[in-house]
């Protein structure tokens, strides 16, 4: 009885250990599914369950609009809804390289108001903790308190706040969770000769962006350029550390956010594609809505400036009521047309 039970168990026991190791190394070596996709517009409906819209950011016909006009301290995200691996395992040394291309417009409705611009990120949240709008993207509290999780982001900042050592109010930035660049360059391309040429990211053309994560060797380059051209062979700036490591977790929401006070910036995402496979589908951007500035934006640049300097102080205040409202990510209404331009 004794024998005939023990031998029962062992014959018992082994298949189940055996099962058990097929079963964790198959998870240890089933691959990451991919993230790839392309969107050359925003027309289609469908795209309501694609994407993960929060806050003001909204469907506006065929593209996303990120902030409103009605609302003072208006921002908005749009994330993929499916989080991106950036580490196979948590205490993994390699990250996950992938690429990004996007077509964006940023139309302020005054030509010489305070700019804001958007920001492509990446975060563990998709509703940062204490993020304030105005110049600090919906994502960031201010210049002196960093983001707790990990959060990188590339902005595309139309607006110049020397607090944060803005160059210009036409730039491009590695944000690390910190609204303050840890590298930054003028908005620009490197044409076929070399030379830079600037362009100005905050009159409503249709510009470019290109994003590329070497996460073998702790790289990114951002390019950018008008929509028309092709890419430009030299990026427009490189970030090179490894200390890109401590700003990336496991898995990240991806995606954009925008924010602005009571001067009206429309940021627009216009088309998207990404691909963490090496192989980035092309945008289609010859039927793209173009968007223009009136002729008629204009407005005394010492009223602006008085202003600006009040709305930058009451957006800090405001910041945790914007928290409060966020709705839920998965409506998506129509937003209301913008009046002629």
């Amino acid at each position: 009885m004794i024998l005939r039970s023990t031998g029962f168990v062992r014959m018992g026991v082994f298949p189940v250990i055996f099962i058990s190791i097929i079963i964790h190394l198959l998870l240890f070596l089933s691959p990451t599914l991919a993230i790839d996709f392309l969107f050359n517009s925003f027309f289609n409906s469908t795209n309501a369950t694609d994407l993960t819209l929060i806050n003001d950011a909204k469907f506006d016909s065929s593209v996303i609009r990120l902030t409103n006009d009605s609302n003072q301290f208006s921002f908005g995200r749009a994330f993929y809804p499916t989080k991106l691996t950036m580490r196979p395992t948590s205490n993994s040394s390699a990250l996950t390289s992938f690429s990004t291309s996007f077509v964006f417009s940023v139309l302020p409705e005054i030509d010489s108001s305070p700019g804001f611009g958007l920001c492509f990120v990446l975060t563990n949240f998709t509703s940062p903790p204490n993020a304030i709008a105005s110049q600090y993207f919906g994502l960031f509290t201010n210049a002196t308190v960093p983001v707790v999780a990990p959060l990188l982001a590339v902005e595309f900042d139309t607006g110049r706040n020397p607090e944060f050592n803005d160059p210009d109010d036409n730039h491009i930035g590695i944000d690390l969770n910190n609204i303050e660049s840890i590298k930054v360059q003028s908005a620009g391309y490197y044409n076929s000769s070399g030379s830079f040429v600037p362009i100005r990211m905050r009159n409503g053309q249709n510009v470019r962006a290109w994003i590329d994560f070497d996460g073998t060797n702790f790289e990114i380059n951002v390019t950018v350029a008008p929509a028309n051209l092709s890419r430009p062979t030299r990026p427009t700036l490189t970030y090179r550390d490894p200390v890109i490591a401590n700003y990336v977790s496991t898995e990240m929401f991806f995606g954009f956010s925008a924010s602005k006070t009571q001067w009206i910036e429309a940021q627009r995402v216009l088309a998207w594609s990404f691909s963490d496979t090496g192989v980035l589908r092309e945008i289609n951007t010859t039927n793209l809505p173009v968007f223009k500035l009136s002729s008629s934006s204009s407005l005394s640049a010492g009223a602006i400036a008085g202003d600006s300097s009040i709305a930058a102080a009451a957006a800090a205040t405001a910041g945790g009521d914007d928290n409060d409202r966020e709705s839920s990510s998965g409506e998506v209404v129509p937003l209301q047309p913008l009046p002629p331009v």
